[in-house]
């Protein structure tokens, strides 16, 4: 087994050895292959700022709801203690 994945690695660096002088960016096949590339790419990144901001402004009307909700049960609770307060400084009759 470990023959085998040595013999595999090898292979490998032989193959990449063969190949990797035909690559030159002064060749237009490479100089296209990473325009393709890169236009692939920025297409992704614009994708992900895209779902990034939409993500963002869900979580910024959540922040905001939240906020809401909080005002809400402090102002029932304002209304409560006052109403308490009124109660109980009421003259009796």
């Amino acid at each position: 087994m470990a023959e085998m994945l040595d013999r595999a690695v090898y292979r490998e660096q032989f193959h990449s050895a063969v190949i990797t002088p035909q690559v030159s960016l002064l060749q237009p096949a490479t100089r296209d292959r990473l325009a393709d590339l890169q236009h692939y790419f920025l297409a992704h990144v614009i994708a992900i700022g895209q779902t990034l901001r939409a993500q963002a402004t869900i979580m910024g009307y959540a922040d905001s709801f939240a906020l809401i909700g909080v005002m809400m049960l402090t102002a029932i609770l304002a209304v409560s203690i006052l109403q308490k307060g009124a109660v109980a400084g009421a003259a009796p009759h």
